[in-house]
């Protein structure tokens, strides 16, 4: 018995050292490349240094391929770049000075850090993505903007109307086309609900009736937008102008009769609530409004996380005039008469608040055709045109 587990033991410890030395020979074979790869770039910088350059992209060819890192990749591509530009062979400088982009899109160049004529190199080229791809969330206020009162039956004077503004929201996503690194034409497609809250009190004599209007929408506004394009937090405004497709509407109805006490005690109300009320008919299927807003983009990565502050101001009469006090029959509304509702001509102005993701899709690139200079170089580009 006593040897067995002796054997037992003795092959245990055997498997151990055997799975010990099998994970030190895994690490050694993965870590090898990485100390290869930094190895060849210290030869290479050696040789750079000595100034023989011709042996540079042999060195360097095989970590290139696989092996380096991005921060290596970069370093390694700098060195050729110098090395190109020593030989006077510029395709090959700006071919390895595409690659550095390609393995870094967001890397610039600075002077204090880089060799000056890599800097120089650098301004011929740009990472600047034709197209930006964006999506966002958020929430909105509205409140109506009168064009014309249309009264409910009964008797209009000491009428009083109030208006509050109601929570809705929006979801969608949009483009970005980058003009320049600074300006870009937007475009957005988004999904909303906007809404108000209409109270008009002293309808027949003493009784209340209020609306609260929900449309949905499907806006298209189109903008031109000016950013900062350095930093961790990157501010931008923007303005346009939008149509708004208009795709359902709905609203809540509650009508309070009132009736005095005769004997000046107190008066009785009597709350009358609808269903969801479809007057959609009521509506015009197109609107447009103007657009103002702008935010501050946070750079993660290479995306960006942003938040955004948008005013739209009504341009239209969402109101069909047609349909005021009749429905999609063109008979005589009974809500009208029943709730005190008749349907206001004005337009609608929101304030919409969303939160978003930005994912720029980038295209590393020799710069072409006119590149502005002095100040609308640095309007539209900041410092990057390049100096003939």
């Amino acid at each position: 018995m006593r040897r067995e587990n002796i054997s037992l033991i003795i092959i245990l410890l055997i498997l151990t050292v055997r799975f010990q030395a099998a994970s030190q020979t895994d690490s050694l074979a993965n870590n090898q490349p990485k100390t290869d790869c930094e190895a060849s770039l210290a030869i290479a910088t050696g040789e750079f240094n000595a100034g023989r350059f011709f042996s540079l992209p042999s060195i360097l060819s095989g970590c290139l391929q696989n092996g380096f890192t991005k921060e290596q990749k970069v370093r390694a591509y700098i060195l050729l770049c110098q090395v190109y530009l020593i030989n006077d062979n510029p395709q090959e400088a700006e071919a390895s000075y595409l690659n550095l982009l390609s393995a870094d899109p967001e890397y610039i160049a600075n002077e204090a850090l880089d060799p000056i004529d890599v800097v120089y190199l650098s301004k011929k080229f740009t990472t600047r993505p034709v197209l930006t791809p964006h999506v966002r969330i958020g929430s909105n206020v509205s409140l109506s903007s009168l064009i014309h009162r249309n009264i409910p039956l009964g008797e209009t004077a000491g009428l009083q109307f109030s208006k509050t503004p109601t929570v809705g929201f929006q979801i969608g996503g949009g483009l970005d086309w980058n003009l320049s690194d600074r300006i870009s034409l937007s475009g957005d497609l988004t999904l909303s609900r906007r809404g108000f809250s209409q109270t008009v009190r002293n309808v027949f004599d003493d009784d209340e009736g209020t609306a609260i209007p929900k449309i949905t929408w499907l806006d298209v506004p189109l903008y031109l937008k000016y950013q900062d394009t350095k930093g961790l937090w990157r501010p931008y405004a923007y303005m346009g102008y939008s149509v708004h497709l208009r795709i359902a509407s709905k609203a809540e109805l509650l009508f309070v009769n009132v009736d005095p006490d005769p004997d000046g005690g107190q008066s009785t109300e009597k709350p009358t609530e609808s269903p969801d009320v479809v007057f959609t008919e009521k509506q015009n299927l197109l609107n447009r409004s103007l657009v103002l807003g702008g935010g501050i983009k946070y750079k993660l990565g290479k995306n960006y996380i942003f938040a955004d502050l948008r005013v739209m101001i009504g341009h239209s009469n969402l109101t069909n005039e047609t349909r005021i006090y009749t429905n999609r029959d063109a008979n005589f509304d009974s809500n009208v008469a029943l709730y005190g509702f008749a349907n206001d001509s004005y337009r609608l102005n929101s304030v919409n608040v969303s939160v978003g993701y930005i994912f720029p899709v980038y295209n590393p690139r020799k710069k072409g055709g006119w590149q502005p200079k002095g100040w609308l170089g640095k309007v539209l580009y900041g410092n990057t045109a390049i100096e003939e």
